[in-house]
């Protein structure tokens, strides 16, 4: 009978310790998004099956802007230490939401499908049509934590 209950307290704090493993909170995406300096480090264009990095194309005076998201829905873009006009102010504040279960994110009026989000990265992906052409394909912005 010891046996007996003793098997049944050692079972017993065993599930009392996997419920407390369960208990560990979710980070919201607004919480993985916000708070952050986002700079961009790759810009991905897919078309069919070909898929190209044109971030060489980003010219580099673009390569260090980085966007900033707070609470309530305020983003803040930043030029960086490279501005490619002078005369451009150093930040300019514009708006962002969350939609479809936090699946869509848009920025200003731009809206682009969220296809990763991590406390690191960020992958934010939209609709492309060739210029000249009704050939439709999708470009990838990917972001890093800076």
């Amino acid at each position: 009978m010891k046996k007996l209950l003793l098997l049944a307290a050692v079972a017993l704090s065993l599930s009392a310790c996997k419920k407390d493993e369960d208990k560990t909170p979710s980070i919201s995406r607004t919480d993985l998004l916000v708070d952050k300096d986002w700079i961009l480090k790759d810009q991905i264009e897919t078309f069919g099956s070909t898929t190209t990095s044109v971030y060489s194309k980003v010219d580099a005076c673009a390569q260090d802007n980085f966007l900033r998201f707070t609470k309530p829905n305020l983003v803040v873009r930043n030029e960086g230490t490279l501005k490619c006009n002078t005369t451009d102010p150093q930040v300019k504040n514009g708006t962002w939401a969350f939609s479809g279960d936090d699946a869509k994110l848009t920025i200003d009026s731009e809206a682009y499908n969220v296809t990763e989000l991590t406390d690191g990265s960020m992958k934010l992906s939209a609709t492309l049509v060739k210029v000249g052409t009704t050939s439709a394909g999708t470009f990838t912005l990917v972001y890093a934590k800076k």
